[in-house]
Protein backbone atom coordinates (compact mmCIF):
# COMPACT_ATOMS: atom_id res chain seq x y z
CA UNK A 1 0.00 0.00 0.00
CA UNK A 2 2.89 2.38 1.00
CA UNK A 3 4.92 2.03 -2.48
CA UNK A 4 4.30 5.02 -4.45
CA UNK A 5 1.80 5.86 -2.42
CA UNK A 6 3.55 10.01 -2.56
CA UNK A 7 2.18 9.54 -6.86
CA UNK A 8 -0.93 11.08 -5.87
CA UNK A 9 -2.65 13.34 -3.91
CA UNK A 10 -4.83 11.36 -1.57
CA UNK A 11 -5.09 9.85 1.71
CA UNK A 12 -2.79 7.40 0.49
CA UNK A 13 -0.39 9.69 -0.04
CA UNK A 14 -0.80 12.08 3.03
CA UNK A 15 -0.34 8.35 4.87
CA UNK A 16 2.81 7.92 3.05
CA UNK A 17 4.20 11.68 3.70
CA UNK A 18 3.22 11.59 7.48
CA UNK A 19 4.50 8.20 8.52
CA UNK A 20 7.49 7.68 5.89
CA UNK A 21 8.44 11.21 5.22
CA UNK A 22 8.77 12.15 8.38
CA UNK A 23 12.23 11.80 9.96
CA UNK A 24 10.92 12.34 13.33
CA UNK A 25 8.46 9.98 13.46
CA UNK A 26 10.84 7.22 14.69
CA UNK A 27 8.46 5.40 17.02
CA UNK A 28 5.12 3.15 15.82
CA UNK A 29 2.38 2.99 19.22
CA UNK A 30 2.02 5.31 22.14
CA UNK A 31 4.68 6.74 24.70
CA UNK A 32 5.27 4.71 27.71
CA UNK A 33 2.24 5.74 29.81
CA UNK A 34 -0.48 7.04 27.32
CA UNK A 35 -2.32 3.97 26.74
CA UNK A 36 -3.01 3.86 30.17
CA UNK A 37 -3.80 7.43 30.38
CA UNK A 38 -6.07 7.47 27.73
CA UNK A 39 -7.83 3.94 29.00
CA UNK A 40 -8.74 6.26 32.17
CA UNK A 41 -9.90 8.99 29.93
CA UNK A 42 -12.00 6.85 28.38
CA UNK A 43 -13.33 5.06 31.52
CA UNK A 44 -13.78 8.79 32.76
CA UNK A 45 -15.90 9.68 30.01
CA UNK A 46 -18.18 6.45 29.94
CA UNK A 47 -18.79 7.20 33.33
CA UNK A 48 -19.41 10.76 32.91
CA UNK A 49 -21.48 10.68 29.56
CA UNK A 50 -23.27 7.59 31.11
CA UNK A 51 -22.58 5.39 28.33
CA UNK A 52 -22.34 1.79 27.95
CA UNK A 53 -19.28 -0.16 28.00
CA UNK A 54 -20.49 -1.63 24.70
CA UNK A 55 -19.58 2.12 22.84
CA UNK A 56 -15.86 0.66 21.99
CA UNK A 57 -17.49 -1.81 19.65
CA UNK A 58 -19.62 0.70 17.81
CA UNK A 59 -18.14 0.93 14.23
CA UNK A 60 -18.61 4.66 14.65
CA UNK A 61 -16.91 5.20 18.10
CA UNK A 62 -13.30 2.69 16.17
CA UNK A 63 -13.41 5.00 13.10
CA UNK A 64 -13.42 8.26 15.67
CA UNK A 65 -10.60 7.01 17.88
CA UNK A 66 -8.39 5.45 15.03
CA UNK A 67 -8.93 9.09 13.34
CA UNK A 68 -7.25 10.93 16.69
CA UNK A 69 -4.38 7.91 17.25
CA UNK A 70 -4.17 5.66 14.78
CA UNK A 71 -2.31 3.08 17.01
CA UNK A 72 -4.04 3.13 20.14
CA UNK A 73 -5.93 -0.45 20.48
CA UNK A 74 -9.40 0.28 22.32
CA UNK A 75 -9.77 -2.03 25.22
CA UNK A 76 -13.00 -4.32 24.80
CA UNK A 77 -16.28 -3.86 26.61
CA UNK A 78 -15.50 -6.96 29.36
CA UNK A 79 -11.69 -5.25 30.16
CA UNK A 80 -13.14 -1.58 30.41
CA UNK A 81 -14.77 -1.87 33.47
CA UNK A 82 -11.33 -3.47 35.02
CA UNK A 83 -9.66 0.13 33.91
CA UNK A 84 -11.85 2.27 36.45
CA UNK A 85 -9.59 2.33 39.26
CA UNK A 86 -10.21 4.21 42.32
CA UNK A 87 -8.29 7.24 41.02
CA UNK A 88 -10.60 7.56 37.91
CA UNK A 89 -12.09 10.95 38.21
CA UNK A 90 -14.21 12.91 36.06
CA UNK A 91 -12.51 15.69 34.64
Amino acid sequence: MCQGAGLYNNTSSMHYRALHENKDNTECGPRPGEKSQIDEDLVSMVIEDTQPYSIVEDKGFKRFVKSLNPTYVLPSKKLLPSQCTGTTTIK
